[in-house]
């Protein structure tokens, strides 16, 4: 009764890497538009549509990004160099600002990054290899993460297309090509310092007796040239900022102080590695069947691309102490070094339809882990009419003091400058008297907060927040 429809191609069309780029790449634009309150990092997500908003409204110089919370100071913050932030500002320029720009750019360069790694895979291993490895890549924090309005996935999708481009120089000695390696390595190092965790595997390729020595030198020169840029930024400007401003987004562990704050913590520390990075059980049972596969099979260049990284993923993680075992999003650089084992432990499985059933388990069960993070948080909505209440009581350039401590968000929200606060520091009579004078002129006090009154008059109040007058 029925005749069976052929379609020219579209069997080919799931082991097309292609494909599955467009179908994560549309499905992640659900909920694009959405300002950034959803359930999780919405802070570091404010705090960059934050420097961003200030280079549209202050200064548009990307040597000094500026963010709201400085008190009466500029505002100009030692950070990562604030690339994601300029992209976002030029949308802005062009188009008006709004909050989500940020989503769509890093959505975009992800899915191109995402798409170097397939291809840096297929070239030195197989298709299907790659295939398997670009899909668990897809599947993992990388598809929450890629849309976050946050340099993470950023910084290190432009180093995968650096990459790329080492790869290809590898093969065709083209100097362009090595000229673009370096233009997209030292972006990704300045945008996010982490992502050298990634890059450092290039490194191999100066060891490959292969390779003529004269372009091996060309390479380590590439190299220490993107080098240099990344640590001009992070150890002479950065410094330099913070010394003459005065206000960093990072405060780095000691060695030792890192050490005990991992170790302290180290549930969440090693839950970073088996759960969070993936986002699936069942591929982190093909992680260690992939590294169970390669010692079998005497891969050394799998051996090389998991142990190379390692030292300076140790190193950032010692650094951060604490904030590492906290903070999800700082193991990404070495996401795709796990989704590339995944991959070729999953593709070392000898049933080639079993194999394709996991794939499956996979995606499904590191989706459904993510999926939460599509939706705003409704306790949160609350924020995005901060901005119209705070205009009722105060003006654009009057200084305040709000909630928040460390955490940035009611300030965006509240399109002010002044004084993130902790509970302690509201608690502390001589703070308020000292912000007083340094030009605050309104307190904004969350309800939500456990702080005590005031002994200023109330200029405002709803369900939400009391503002008091400090002039």
């Amino acid at each position: 009764m029925f005749k069976k429809i052929h379609l020219p191609g579209l069997q080919n069309l799931a082991g097309d890497f292609r494909f599955w780029v467009s179908l994560f790449f549309i499905l992640r634009l659900y909920g694009i538009t959405l300002p950034p309150i959803e359930t999780s990092h919405s802070w570091r997500q404010t705090f960059t549509c934050m420097v961003a908003r200030n280079f549209l409204e202050e200064d548009p110089d990307i040597f000094y990004p500026r963010t709201d919370l400085a008190g009466s100071k500029t505002g100009i913050v030692a950070c990562e160099f604030p690339i994601f932030n300029y992209l976002v500002f030029i949308a802005a320029k062009l188009f008006g600002y709004q909050h989500w720009y940020g989503r769509l750019i890093n959505l975009i360069f992800s899915s191109f990054g995402i798409y170097a790694f397939f291809l840096i895979v297929k070239r030195y291993f197989s298709n299907r290899v790659a295939l398997f490895s670009g899909i668990i890549l897809l599947s993992s924090m990388w598809f929450m993460f890629s849309r976050k309005i946050m340099p993470d996935t950023f910084s290190v999708s432009l180093v995968l297309i650096g990459l790329l481009f080492l790869a290809q120089y590898i093969s065709t000695f083209n100097w362009h090509r090595l000229v673009l390696f370096f233009l997209f390595a030292s972006l990704g190092g300045l945008s996010k310092i982490p992502a050298t965790i990634i890059l450092s595997i290039g490194m191999i390729a100066l060891f490959d007796k292969q390779t003529p020595l004269r372009n091996r030198v060309a390479m380590l020169a590439a190299f220490a040239a993107a080098g240099l840029v990344i640590i001009s930024w992070y150890f002479i400007w950065e410094p330099y900022l913070l010394q003459k401003y005065q206000n960093q987004l990072y405060f780095p562990r000691g060695f030792l102080q890192g050490i005990n704050d991992l170790a302290e913590r180290w549930g969440w520390t090693i839950d970073k590695f088996t759960f969070v990075s993936l986002h699936s059980y069942v591929a982190l049972f093909f992680f260690i069947t992939g590294i169970y596969y390669m010692i079998k099979l005497k891969n050394k260049l799998m051996v090389y691309i998991l142990l190379v990284p390692l030292p300076l993923l140790f190193y950032f993680m010692i650094k951060s102490g604490y904030v590492f075992a906290t903070h999800d999003y700082y193991v990404i650089p070495f996401v795709p070094v796990m989704a590339l084992v995944a991959g070729y432990g999953l593709a070392s499985f000898k049933w080639t339809r079993l194999a394709r059933v996991f794939l499956i388990f996979i995606m499904i069960e590191s989706m459904a882990n993510q999926v939460n993070d599509f939706r705003l948080k409704k306790s949160e909505c609350y924020l995005l009419n901060l901005e119209n209440m705070a205009d009722k009581v105060c003006g654009k350039n009057d200084l305040i003091a709000i909630t928040g401590g460390l955490n940035p968000k009611e300030m965006y929200y509240a399109h002010r400058h002044g004084w993130s606060v902790s509970a302690e520091e509201f608690a502390n009579p001589g703070f308020l008297k000292k912000i007083q004078r340094e030009g605050c002129r309104f307190v904004f006090i969350n309800r939500r907060e456990a702080i005590p009154v005031l002994p200023y008059p109330v200029a405002y109040q709803d369900s939400d927040y009391i503002i008091y007058r400090v002039e």
